[in-house]
């Protein structure tokens, strides 16, 4: 999925894949995401005026660069949740306080 990162003026590529081994990084961020400061779903008048393909925005290279920096323990750890699931756990134990962190 694109990232616009408004710091940088451009597009970046994020990949998040879920469980199911297909690419979730749109459900990724609309899941942890939503309604935090700093990100923001881009409009289609956004898109334009940036010039951009991004669905969502990231307005500091710094949050940018925290994502990234953390992008492969994100990944490691749905693809252990997988596993275990494989592996015959049951989903419900990957919800905490009613909340489940599976995409």
């Amino acid at each position: 999925m694109k990232v616009f990162i408004k710091e940088y003026c451009r597009d970046v590529t994020v990949r998040i894949y879920g469980i199911d081994g297909e690419e979730r990084t749109k459900d990724y961020f609309d899941k942890y995401f939503y309604n935090v400061n700093g990100v923001d779903i881009v409009n289609e008048k956004e898109r334009e005026e940036y010039h951009s393909e991004a669905e969502y925005s990231i307005e500091k290279a710094e949050y940018f660069q925290f994502l990234a920096q953390h992008i492969e323990e994100i990944q490691n750890t749905i693809d252990r949740a997988a596993l275990a699931i494989i592996d015959g756990r049951s989903e419900e134990e990957f919800i905490v306080d009613n909340a489940c962190y599976l995409v």
